[in-house]
């Protein structure tokens, strides 16, 4: 969604990226919270949720800010590419840093028990 709207020139492709986008954070967040659930006790999982949506706040703030002040001189089709770009190298990272957990004999987190 984010390289197709560092390259939109059409309003079709606005609607697109942003539909793609939406999809893409509507999936996403459940996810991440449900592995951080998973990732603390059970008694605990409140805490897990709170802390996963104030980092999650924070982030897009901090983020939003940052990149406002960047895109002044890059200009937002490159501030939209970079992003795209970010998230494949942590998509990447995240996927590398699972296999030496699931090499070892962990419970993949991601299965429902």
């Amino acid at each position: 969604g984010l390289f197709l709207l560092a390259f939109t020139n059409s309003s079709g492709m606005l609607l697109l990226s942003g539909a793609v986008i939406g999809i893409g954070y509507g999936s996403i967040t459940p996810c991440l919270q449900t592995l951080a659930i998973q990732a603390s006790p059970p008694h605990r999982s409140g805490y897990a949720t709170a802390t996963y949506f104030t980092l999650f706040d924070t982030g897009i703030a901090v983020g939003s800010y940052v990149f406002g002040l960047v895109v002044a001189q890059a200009g937002f089709s490159n501030i939209y590419l970079f992003s795209g770009v970010f998230v494949l190298i942590n998509l990447f990272l995240y996927t590398w840093s699972q296999k030496p957990a699931l090499a070892k004999g962990k419970r993949d987190i991601s299965m429902a028990e």
